[in-house]
């Protein structure tokens, strides 16, 4: 029996790849995305506190409730009135917006390395995994 199985990735060997700037994977866009959304129901609710001329709303989404009163704004009138050109307190800026960006506090390591040995039977071409 024949035993042999190598991966090695080549994105960050120099000396295959001069420069690599990573895989910006789907767990870092939606962690991105995920604090964007949280950007915009903040901001939703500071714009809404504005046209309801009231304190900031508890309830987020899908409306935009004041707090013991039956008074709300679903979330689609808040961004478009946040974007009425004149009127809107400095502090809030145009338009119902948000930003989001990931950072990790500890450097990850996209790329690895994973091995694992079998052996294949020359005669039959059966694969097994090696403990």
């Amino acid at each position: 029996m024949q035993s042999v199985f190598e991966c090695s990735p080549q994105q960050a060997d120099t000396d295959e790849v001069v420069i690599t700037r990573g895989t910006y994977a789907s767990r870092s866009m939606m962690i991105g995305l995920r604090a964007a959304a949280d950007d915009v129901i903040e901001r939703g609710k500071r714009f809404a506190a504005h046209f309801m001329e009231a304190d900031p709303p508890t309830s987020p989404l899908p409306q935009f409730t004041i707090a013991g009163t039956d008074r709300s704004m679903p979330i689609e009138q808040v961004a478009q009135m946040s974007f009425i050109p004149v009127g809107l307190p400095s502090e809030l800026g145009v338009g119902l917006q948000g930003a989001g960006a990931h950072n990790p506090d500890q450097p990850t390591f996209p790329n690895g390395c994973h091995i694992c040995e079998v052996e294949i039977d020359s005669e039959t071409g059966e694969v097994a995994l090696r403990p």
